[in-house]
């Protein structure tokens, strides 16, 4: 980092990076409308850029690609947010491990899974249908699968952990 210069303010990016966040922000609901409306086939990355209302190479510099736009998408609709979050630092994520009753993680869980998939489910019914036309989609789709696989294999052990002494006045059918 450079000394400040006598008389110079140091620079303040943070307008710069507010508008590119908005830009990406327009960009991906832009994605999302055309996506939906097309078909993941038929969209075009100039129609994407079209809608969100910047250049084509804007898209290209902020998002990337078709295949990485759809997959940010994909991964904005599990988190919520314009960026992608890991899943062990989601706030639902976070909240279910500190919890100590293994009925309230699941009410916390069902919670957060019909919210996710309020925003995700009609991103994987392309993801899905698309899947035999485009092998970087095929891929993608085998990720989501395996990875929805993995994530509920947590949930299973989380709830192991909790025990059954957890579960309070209500329990699972037999």
């Amino acid at each position: 980092m450079r000394p400040a210069v006598k008389g110079r303010r140091p620079y303040d990016a943070s307008r710069r990076r507010a508008a590119a966040a908005a830009t990406r922000h327009s960009i991906l609901i832009g994605a999302r409308e055309v996506f939906l409306e097309q078909g993941y086939v038929a969209a075009t990355m100039a129609a994407i850029a079209e809608r969100a209302g910047v250049a084509l190479d804007t898209v290209y510099a902020l998002v990337g690609r078709k295949p990485s736009l759809f997959r940010e998408l994909i991964e904005t609709a599990i988190s919520g947010q314009d960026e992608a979050v890991p899943a062990e630092q989601r706030e639902y994520v976070k909240l279910i491990q500190a919890q100590p009753k293994a009925a309230r993680k699941l009410e916390i869980y069902a919670a957060a899974v019909t919210a996710i998939q309020t925003r995700l489910a009609p991103l994987v019914a392309l993801v899905r249908d698309a899947a035999a036309a485009d092998k970087q989609l095929a891929s993608l789709w085998k990720e989501i699968s395996d990875r929805r696989a993995a994530n509920m294999r947590l949930l299973a052990a989380d709830l192991a952990r909790t025990g059954p002494s957890a579960w309070g006045s209500k329990r699972l059918p037999t």
